[in-house]
């Protein structure tokens, strides 16, 4: 709001302990700080209008590299209340785009901004248990993307044209030699053979969008897509069950052993509920109550934490004694 004169601070803190990592100071107004491969890139509008980055080593907390564009750009672009008119900023695997300027993420090196906007914007990747590796990135329009299948020394095996659904944590490594993806479109699921990209099965997909895979465990993939989660079997495409869940409370892996999944359900009080599914036909086997207030619900150590607006909870897991 002082039009960008004001020293930005950004302090990394270690999760175990809470004891600073690092401190990166700028002056200017802040256009964001990311990770980036184990770094930390921080990049700032300088009070002179030019975009400065720099890119920190978490290790030694010194800069891998510094950048300050040649092309200005002006704070009120960056603070405006208007969403139309504001510059936001795009941040690509390797790149930083704001407004005419882009800059290199690897090297801090000037690069040309048109070029980069025309390239993919979100990006991930995996690794899978077979050794392939899958990523996926979006094209700049948001509603087409392109994906391919390497792997080491055999070099690309196929390409496909919707975003893969992996699990990420909750998963047993089962039916490995299977790719999961939904179209574009978010209309159908596919399940490609790993080794050729050759489809084993195609079906509607009626669920929201985007959406997730939070496990694979025994073949079931479980999808959710944030007011539900669905157990599909990843060999024949055999849409298993549909549960309604909580949104947002289960950020990442689902919480599963592998028997029973947990869901967040909120009742028509709003007070959330967790209930315990098979995974394999989702019948109820309990339900137990949250501490008021619980927003998060994860697991720390083969323990269930809920978090609440000013405590984190650790719950037992089980059905309530009686």
């Amino acid at each position: 709001p002082d039009g960008g004169t004001a020293e930005v601070r950004v302090v990394v803190v270690d999760p175990a302990d809470g004891a600073t990592r690092l401190t990166a100071t700028a002056a200017g107004l802040l256009v964001g700080a990311e990770p980036v491969d184990g770094d930390l890139v921080v990049a700032v509008v300088r009070p002179d209008g030019r975009l400065g980055a720099a890119r920190w080593d978490l290790s030694t907390g010194v800069p891998l590299w510094e950048h300050v564009s040649a092309d200005g750009i002006r704070p009120d672009q960056v603070l405006t209340g208007d969403p139309a008119a504001a510059l936001v900023p795009v941040w690509r695997p390797d790149s930083l785009s704001l407004g005419a300027v882009a800059v290199d993420l690897r090297t801090g090196e000037a690069l040309d901004a048109e070029r980069e906007r025309r390239a993919p914007v979100r990006h991930e990747e995996h690794v899978l248990a077979s050794g392939a590796r899958v990523t996926w990135s979006w094209d700049p329009d948001g509603d087409s993307g392109r994906g391919r299948v390497t792997r080491e020394g055999r070099g690309r095996l196929f390409s496909f044209f919707g975003p893969p659904l992996v699990p990420v944590g909750a998963t047993d490594g089962s039916v490995a030699d299977t790719l999961l993806t939904v179209s574009a479109d978010g209309e159908r699921l596919r399940a490609l053979e790993l080794g050729s990209g050759r489809p084993r099965w195609s079906l509607p997909y009626d669920g929201r969008v985007p959406v997730r895979a939070t496990a694979q465990v025994d073949g079931v993939a479980l999808l959710d897509d944030g007011a539900t989660v669905t157990a599909v079997d990843v060999r024949d495409g055999l849409w298993l069950w549909r549960s309604p869940v909580a949104d947002g409370v289960v950020p990442s892996s689902a919480l599963t052993d592998g028997d029973v999944v947990l869901l967040p359900w909120r009742r028509g009080d709003g007070a959330l509920v967790v209930v315990a599914r098979r995974l394999a036909d989702a019948a109820e086997v309990w339900r137990s109550g949250t501490p008021a207030g619980t927003g998060l619900l994860t697991v720390v150590d083969h323990h269930l934490v809920a978090a609440t607006g000013d405590a984190v909870v650790g719950l037992s897991v089980g059905p309530p004694p009686g």
